[in-house]
Formats: structure tokens, sequence, C-alpha cells
């Protein structure tokens, strides 16, 4: 059985039911639980991602966040987008059942492609979570602020491996609690910089294959002097991917290049939202937001899956030269 927990608001629920089938779907004859984390879902809610896990049998369960807890803590950084359930991935320790003893966190924007089952069974012993590096550029002031030395990096928040037996046995919850209040000023980030400053030297650094974030894929970054064979092994071969950017697939002008993967669930699972952006107006409306770009006035902010082939090749025939 694989645990898997959401963090998510009524707005999100359709997109959350993407999200939990791409992950039942990655490992076909695997069971999974799906623990979602939410205080303002109504029945229908409910109704609707149970529906869709016992599509795959799986079980779907429903938490909420007291207030006691929430209230705790305030979002900094994007607080006018951002939700304050974006800290309900710190109480998952005390929200889960004590006999479950690790869970996969994912984001809700983010769409599994390859089987969960070797994250699931990445070794744990004396860690209390794995994660995937964050950035392309890491920038060793974010340490510095956190109070820790920048060798030992900077990992991202969407999607972690949680050593739950870990978090109780040595009290994570209090010891995110008691940063927080201690040093509100130097949380920028929100739960992604408290649980960096907490957990800097208790983690397990994984292939970014399973955290395969927008900004891989951003042609200035990878062009870029810091863009390793690492990102662009990690942007061509994506095992989960993570869409960071603003413009989700949901979204008209969404040019991600895993657009369409997540469109195909997407039209399975709230069909209205692809018949509305296949409407004359909205395609026109889309037409025109990209024209610059079509016409190469701009440049497109993304590299498109054939651009990044093609990058990889030139690479390895210039190793093959040296």
């Amino acid at each position: 059985m694989i645990h898997i927990a959401y963090t998510i608001n009524s707005g999100y629920v359709k997109y959350c039911g993407v999200a939990m089938l791409s992950a039942a779907r990655s490992a076909p004859g695997q069971r999974f639980s799906f623990h979602v984390i939410a205080n303002d879902l109504t029945q229908a809610d409910r109704e609707f991602l149970s529906k869709l896990g016992a599509k795959e049998n799986a079980k779907v369960s429903f938490y909420a966040v007291p207030d006691e807890l929430a209230s705790r803590y305030k979002v900094t950084w994007d607080a006018n987008r951002l939700p304050l359930l974006v800290y309900y991935r710190c109480f998952l320790a005390s929200l889960l059942p004590k006999d479950v003893e690790k869970v996969i966190y994912m984001d809700c924007d983010t769409l599994v492609l390859h089987s969960l089952q070797e994250l699931w069974e990445t070794p744990l012993e004396g860690k209390a979570i794995a994660a995937c590096r964050d950035e392309v550029q890491f920038k060793p002031e974010r340490a510095e602020r956190l109070m820790y030395d920048a060798s030992y990096g900077y990992f991202n928040g969407g999607v972690l491996l949680i050593n739950l037996k870990y978090w109780r046995e040595h009290h994570v919850e209090e010891a995110l609690r008691e940063f927080y209040q201690k040093y509100p000023e130097r949380i920028v980030y929100n739960d992604q910089d408290l649980l960096n400053a907490v957990l800097y030297d208790k983690k397990v650094m994984v292939s970014l294959r399973w955290n395969v974030q927008g900004m891989f894929y951003k042609r200035k970054l990878v062009l870029g002097k810091h863009y390793e064979a690492e990102h662009l092994d990690a942007a061509l071969h994506p095992y989960v991917v993570h869409y960071t950017s603003r413009h989700k697939p949901w979204h008209l002008y969404c040019v991600h290049p895993y657009k369409e993967e997540c469109r195909k669930y997407l039209q399975e699972v709230t069909p209205e939202t692809i018949e509305a952006m296949r409407k004359p107006m909205a395609r026109l409306r889309r037409y025109l937001h990209l024209l610059p770009y079509y016409l190469r006035l701009k440049p497109w902010k993304y590299m498109s899956k054939e651009e990044m082939r093609e990058l990889s090749r030139q690479k390895r025939f210039r190793l093959l030269q040296d």
C-alpha cells in the first residue's frame, strides 16, 4: 500500500482528482491510499474524489486541520495567490493514523508519469524526508538566512517522501513550530523555508526526475551556465511533472511542454474545463495572446520537447568530440 497526501481547498478538487488518477495509474496492480487534507470541502467534493479513487480501487480519506494548528503560521511569500493550506503538510504526522509510518506528499499541480514504487522504497533510516533539490541555481544566501551551512543545499517542498515515524519520535512538528515562533522574519518562502531550516541535515536527496519543475524548461535557464546535465536528464525523462508556473494546464494560456499529458486527465475528470478552452472565442483569445511568439517577435518562454531533445543530442556530440 502506497500512501499519498494532498493539501487542497475546494477550488482545487478537480485538479487534485487529476493528480490522484495519474498517481494511481502509474503503478498498475499497486494499492493506493489517498489522504486529502482540507478544511472547506463540501459533501459533493468528498464524494467526487471518493468516486475517482474507487475507479482505481483506491481508498480516499479526508482530514481537517484544527484552527489552533493552522493559526500558528502566516503566508508571507505570494500571499495574494497562496492560501494558508501550504503549511498543512507540516501537520501530516499528527493528522494521519499512527499506523501510517510514511507518506508521499505531492502538490496538486503535479502529474505522475512513472511508477511511484521506486520513490516509495527510498531508504529513510534516520532521516525525516526524501526530496529533490530546488532551483537550477542554488542561492547560498537562502541557507544563510535560515541559519545552516550552504553545503546542505535547499530542497523543493512540492514532492516529499515523509518519514512520519521519524517525525513522531523526534517531535518534528514541535521543532517546526518553535523555529517559526523564534525566527518568523527568516521565513520568506513559507513552509518550504521552514522545512529546510529544520530538516536541512535530516533529508535524503533523490533524483530530480521526481520533481521536474517548470523552470527546468524555461529558455533562459536552460541556456544559462547553471543548467546541468541532471536538469536536462530530468526534463527529458520526468517521473513527476510539477507545474510550478502560474499558467497551469487547465489555464488557457499555458504553454508548458507537458500540458497535453495533463489535459488528457482533465478531459476525463473535468471535461467542461477542456470544452471551455475549445470554444471559438477562447481559442481566439489564446491565439492573440500568443501571436507575438508565433511571429517570433518574442522568444518562447519554454523550450519545446523537441528543442530539449536536440539540445541533448548536441551536448552528447560535444562530449564525443572532447
